[in-house]
C-alpha cells in the first residue's frame, strides 16, 4: 500500500463537540462544507492514483496553513478531517493510531496537506 498524499485548498474549519438543536444533532453548515471539501479530495486522489483503503492501523499527518492566528485548537481541526476521510481512506478513524498535527501561519495558501499512510504503530501495543 502506497502512501496518500493529497492538498485540500480552502479555509480549514474545526469540528467541535456535537451540538444539539430542536432534539437532534447539529454540524454547523461552514464546517460540514470543509468536511465535504475533505472528502471529495480525498476520493480524487484516491481514484487518481488507483489506490485502496487502509484496512489496518493507520498514521495519520495534517498540516495545516492558516491565514491567521484566531484561536483553532489543532485537535478540532484534526477531527473534521479524519471524519471527512472515513470510508474514504479508511474504514473508520478509529484506525488511526498515529496522528501528527500541526498549524502554521502562511499568507499565499490556506489549506490542509494530507498524508495517510500504513503503520505497524498499535498492533505492538495491544499484542502483548
Amino acid at each position: 500500500m502506497n502512501t496518500i498524499r493529497f492538498k485540500v485548498e480552502g479555509i480549514p474549519r474545526p469540528k467541535q463537540s456535537f451540538k444539539y438543536r430542536n432534539g437532534g444533532g447539529y454540524t454547523p453548515p461552514l464546517t460540514r462544507a470543509w468536511q465535504d471539501m475533505v472528502t471529495a479530495r480525498a476520493k480524487e486522489a484516491m481514484a487518481l492514483h488507483g489506490w485502496d483503503k487502509i484496512e489496518g492501523p493507520v498514521h495519520l499527518i495534517l498540516e495545516f496553513c492558516l491565514l491567521s492566528s484566531k484561536r483553532m485548537d489543532v485537535d478540532n481541526l484534526a477531527k473534521c478531517v479524519s471524519d471527512g476521510l472515513r470510508h474514504v481512506c479508511f474504514t473508520d478513524d478509529n484506525q488511526v493510531t498515529y496522528l501528527e498535527v500541526s498549524k502554521g501561519i502562511v499568507f499565499d495558501w490556506t489549506g490542509v496537506r494530507v498524508t495517510v499512510e500504513p503503520t505497524d504503530c498499535g498492533r505492538e501495543l495491544f499484542s502483548k
